[in-house]
């Protein structure tokens, strides 16, 4: 139900918040440390920001060539996602923006997932 505080605990969860909790928060049974939360766990914004200019490819690319020790690994890693989320259909679609139409929220969403899912985090905080 709206107000019973769901955004504000995925924000406790994903170290989103300033100051501290009230509380423990652990992951395996480890306190969640800053550095823990960036080993173990990724935070899915609700619109995540990626360019309008470049396709739903091209993002995935981008982040993929960032944590991936070669190309042919990047290129793996995003066919896998864009078969997994189902967005093969858009694949060379522009993501779009206030200058013209691209993609739909819900492929937006799915982007945004795509991109942490690259990372290869085991949690994600949708």
């Amino acid at each position: 139900p709206s107000g019973a505080g769901k955004t504000t605990l995925l924000d406790c969860l994903g170290g989103r918040v300033k100051g501290t909790p009230k509380g423990e928060i652990l992951f395996g049974g480890k306190a969640a440390t800053p550095q823990l939360r960036r080993q173990v766990s990724q935070y899915c914004m609700e619109h995540p920001p990626f360019h309008e200019a470049l396709t739903v490819e091209e993002c995935l690319m981008v982040a993929a060539r960032l944590c991936c020790p070669s190309r042919v690994e990047a290129k793996r890693r995003v066919e896998w996602v864009l078969r997994a989320l189902g967005m093969n259909s858009c694949r060379k679609t522009l993501v779009g923006g206030m200058l013209y139409r691209g993609i739909s929220t819900g492929q937006l969403k799915r982007l945004g997932m795509g991109e942490k899912v690259l990372v290869g985090a085991p949690v994600l905080f949708l």
